[in-house]
């Protein structure tokens, strides 16, 4: 079964490394336009796209992991259900 806690790891990555990203962006047009300054808030946007880049590279391995492991099963569960050692004593 796919984790919960991994799919809530990757909504909460994406919506942090897009937020950090464009908002890190904004701050550097701002600050190169004059507008804008880099204050102690402002270091966090940065901070914020890396933590929720590393977040969603964990909640996807995690799902891809699992989703892996819901195939395998399903598969050797078909096999077993099919009895493909029938086939092979056929084959043979």
């Amino acid at each position: 079964m796919v984790d919960a806690e991994s799919i809530a790891a990757v909504v909460t990555g994406l919506l942090l490394a897009v937020l950090g990203g464009i908002g890190t962006l904004v701050v550097l047009v701002g600050s190169i336009a004059g507008v804008l300054e880099w204050t102690a808030l402002a270091w966090l946007l940065p901070l914020g796209f890396v933590a929720g880049a590393g977040i969603l590279t964990w909640g996807a391995v995690e799902l891809l992991s699992s989703v892996t492991d819901l195939g395998a099963e399903g598969l050797s569960g078909l096999t077993r259900r099919l009895d493909t050692s029938d086939l092979r004593k056929l084959l043979d």
